[in-house]
């Protein structure tokens, strides 16, 4: 029994065919130690029958392996539910769900799943070295991660039914790197390699063997084409060989030789000219940045990756798209463009003089990697001369920031802050992806002194633009990338798998998807870049797609064009007869008064207000909707008619009374909002909101500040999380962890008609608000009820999974509770670091709302009298 339990299922019998020869021996098994065991009698009368009708013996042990001592078939798995879906074989990272992904480890890394199985690969580890010393390598972990996330893939695919495949499993096993996978889904299931899901949109679609290349994966390549590398795989009557052999294919050479036995030839090893020195110097000089570096990594005006003069649609999609190669574009900055990021201009400006002092660090996002920035802002011009920072001397410093619709209008004067103007250098990502708001996408701008850049890291595809300076480019294929804290100075990446490119100002650099990327600057430079990527989401079928943070594609209404999520603000959704539309529109921010105007709204204005859920392009509802998601709801006219309103609260005292809320609700019951936002809820023991000692509860919001901080930077997909619980508002890529977030449109504007403070709501706020919504004054006056609504708020959970009716409810039986104790909340304002990170995180709010930081002085002033 030992020997024969350890041994391999055959595989010359399907794993259908197996299952009914088991049905017609119809033997008669018992349960014992997690293992299925014939009993002897049984077993000698089928062997005795099989003998009778002259069974041959091969097929028959063949059998039995297969059917009573296959380790897939022989253990009784133990499953188990819990919120995210059905665990399986008690891995709690392994589940089967139909959710989207996410789990209390954080997103999967790739934001992909094999249908409804899911596996919670954590997108980034600290290395063994640490991050200050070593790279963390996505397909190079210690341990046995890779075996268990693959295993995982193997054992919920054997529990799915047969209409639960589709042919685009195998399209996701090749772009998640799962050979095993991969062999299992041919030759159990017969799926084609060549599949591939048709376009609607124009956008090519890629098929198993072009996901395996993109990634640069050799055995999944390797797997899906049984080693024939004169296998065609396009269109274009390409083959597997042609693709390997293409210039800065993802398949690197030393892969190409080792597993199928090419060598690339020479002249699509050698470098390729980039610039010309002599233009370059005659643009550095108009721009009027110094040109000064001293650092002493090599470089030249050399690319290991296509130079290309200009690029047509199909050209693209046909050479670098469908490979997955990537490609320097040059010339692409109008002068105009290129002028207003030279020295001479900013000048003219404040927010971008060059005397005017920015956040800086040795990477552009220090906390992703568990650092800190420099703890002094350092000036434009004492980048420019390679000003260190005083506690981190011997690294460059780089500046990192997602602009603002200001930052755009003073950056890009010449089209009044429109970024994609087809005049420009971004025009490629609208003829290229169909994009037609950069808002919709994370834009990022970066400056930097000689010798900084962007250390090692990965996401989604970019276009990456350079406006000033000289920058040097490493990259790596999807099997190569990582992450690193390293300055990227000090980073070396293998050259047999990396690749260089030097980019002048004006070039354009597209990468793919997941290529591992950093960037070192060989004198000032100011660079910008639009991820945009998320089109590989495309090859599978609309309902094995992401919900991804760019917000490209939306699985719940399985739109099918890669422009947008939502209607932009001046466009329609289906048309709403007028009945339909609601009277008005609250955009209601948690733990700002909105349950206590919801209930208002229920009983003053039944006719006028309604409480409703959809599902497209999330689970929403009227309770806690966003503008984007009204606007989504009932498109830009109805919303431009209709009067709309939100409410907000200073950002120190929403994020106070917010947090002793959270412990007081998670403490009384089992919930995983606090989990998912690393909030403790107990002391030694002691629930937080029970303790005594009020600056004990205030150093432990202090610490938690710091901690979220960490987890949900700013520009990270759930940086929300440091905000707030986001309702399902996340799908919309403007959503984060601030109130204007809450009421801006697809162009990133605020799209309400007026802005409430609460802190005014009883002292008038509220009566003005009645002038607009009559309803409201059908009771006693409005802020008296106002005020008595949201005293009982204070005390109520805003119940994610409860209409807003019965939220009403709870509500009204909820009056003789108290609300969670804390100290006021301007006895948290003393802490310098969190006084820093919330005048960070909260900078718009700051500004659009006029709130001003609390004086803790005065409370200690009123204490004394």
């Amino acid at each position: 029994h030992t020997i024969m339990n350890n041994m391999r299922p055959s595989t010359g019998i399907s794993r259908r065919r197996r299952s009914a020869i088991g049905a017609a021996a119809n033997l008669k098994r018992r349960r014992t130690n997690n293992y299925y065991h014939y009993r002897r009698e049984d077993l000698a009368f089928f062997v005795f029958c099989c003998c009778i009708f002259a069974i041959p013996m091969k097929a028959l042990m063949d059998w039995i392996v297969s059917q009573t001592f296959s380790p897939a078939t022989v253990e009784v798995k133990q499953h188990s539910y819990t919120e995210e879906g059905l665990i399986i074989n008690g891995d709690p990272k392994c589940v089967k769900t139909k959710s989207p992904i996410g789990s209390p480890f954080g997103r999967a890394a790739d934001n992909l799943q094999l249908g409804p199985c899911a596996y919670f690969f954590e997108e980034k580890q600290a290395p063994p070295g640490g991050w200050l010393h070593d790279i963390d390598y996505f397909f190079d972990r210690p341990g046995q991660q890779l075996e268990a996330k693959e295993q995982c893939y193997l054992d919920c695919l054997r529990g799915l039914a047969e209409d639960e495949i589709t042919p685009s499993f195998l399209i996701r096993a090749a772009q998640m790197k799962l050979p095993k996978v991969v062999q299992t889904l041919m030759d159990d299931y017969g799926m084609d390699p060549l599949y591939k899901v048709k376009s609607t949109d124009g956008i090519p679609r890629l098929n198993a063997v072009q996901e395996a290349v993109h990634g640069g994966y050799p055995v999944v390549l390797k797997t899906l084409t049984r080693g024939n590398i004169k296998l065609v795989i396009d269109n274009y009557g390409r083959t597997v060989e042609d693709y390997i052999t293409m210039r800065a294919s993802p398949i690197r050479p030393f892969h190409a030789l080792k597993y199928f036995g090419i060598k690339v030839p020479e002249t699509n090893l050698s470098p390729l000219i980039a610039f010309n020195d002599t233009e370059f110097e005659k643009l550095e000089e108009r721009q009027g940045w110094t040109s000064k570096t001293d650092y002493p990594h090599e470089y030249d005006n050399t690319c290991d990756i296509d130079v290309v003069n200009e690029l047509s649609r199909e050209e693209f999609y046909r050479e670098y798209l469908l490979p997955g190669r990537p490609v320097l574009i040059r010339d692409q900055a109008a002068d105009d463009e290129l002028q207003a990021f030279s020295k001479k201009y900013w000048q003219t400006t404040t927010d971008f003089h060059p005397s005017s002092k920015h956040k800086v660090g040795p990477t552009a996002y220090p906390s992703l990697t568990d650092q800190k920035a420099c703890d002094t802002k350092l000036s434009i011009s004492e980048m420019e001369n390679a000003t260190e920072c005083p506690t981190m001397p011997g690294i460059p410093m780089v500046h990192a920031r997602h602009p603002t619709n200001r930052d755009l209008e003073l950056l890009y004067p010449a089209t009044n802050g429109e970024v994609l103007n087809p005049t420009h250098s971004w025009a490629k990502l609208t003829e290229f992806f169909h994009v037609h708001s950069h808002r919709k996408h994370r834009m990022q701008l970066f400056w930097g002194g000689d010798g900084s850049g962007a250390t090692f890291h990965w996401h989604l595809s970019a276009f990456n633009i350079l406006y000033a300076g000289l920058k040097e480019w490493r990259l790596a294929p999807p099997l190569f990338r990582g992450y690193t804290g390293m300055p990227a100075s000090k980073v070396q990446l293998d050259a047999s798998f990396s690749l260089k490119c030097t980019q002048k100002p004006g070039d354009l650099l597209w990468f793919p998807d997941y290529w591992g990327h950093m960037t070192i600057n060989h004198r000032f430079s100011i660079g910008a870049a639009i991820i945009h990527g998320g089109y590989r989401d495309l090859n599978v079928e609309p309902e094995m797609r992401a919900i991804r943070d760019d917000a490209l594609h939306n699985t719940a209404s399985e739109r099918e064009t890669i422009e947008t999520l939502v209607p932009r603000h001046d466009e329609q959704a289906p048309a709403k007869t007028e009945a339909e539309v609601p009277d008005f529109f609250f955009v209601h921010i948690n733990k700002c008064g909105g349950s206590s105007m919801i209930s208002m709204l229920n009983e003053r204005c039944p006719g006028q207000w309604r409480n409703e859920k959809w599902s497209s392009p999330a689970l929403l509802r009227t309770f806690h909707c966003s503008a984007q998601c009204w606007i989504d709801r009932w498109g830009g006219k109805a919303w431009n008619d209709q009067y709309s309103f939100a409410i907000v609260r200073h950002p120190l005292a929403r994020a106070v009374s917010n947090f002793f809320f959270l412990i007081d609700q998670c403490s009384k019951k089992r919930s995983k909002i606090c989990e998912e936002r690393a909030i403790s809820t107990h002391y030694n023991g002691v629930v937080i909101n029970d303790l005594a000692d009020d600056e004990l509860k205030i150093n432990l919001f202090h610490s938690w500040v710091e901690k979220a901080y960490k987890l949900f930077p700013p520009g990270s997909h759930n940086h929300h999380l440091f905000g707030s619980h986001a309702h399902n508002n996340d799908v919309y890529s403007t959503f984060n962890a601030t109130m204007t977030s809450w009421m801006v449109n697809a162009d990133g504007e605020i799209a309400v008609d007026e802005v409430y403070r609460l802190e005014e709501m009883a002292s008038g706020g509220m009566d003005k608000l009645s002038t607009k919504i009559p309803c409201l004054k059908n009771a006693a006056t409005a802020s008296e009820r106002f005020l008595a609504e949201q005293e009982q708020e204070e005390s109520t959970e805003e119940h994610p999974h409860l209409p807003a009716q019965q939220q009403h409810v709870q509500l009204q039986l909820a009056t003789k509770n108290t609300s969670p104790p804390y100290p006021d909340y301007e006895r948290f304002a003393a802490n310098r670091r969190t006084k820093e990170i919330f005048l960070e995180v909260y900078a718009a709010d700051f500004h659009n709302f006029g709130y001003k930081w609390p004086d803790p002085s005065r409370l200690q002033v009123q204490a004394s009298e």
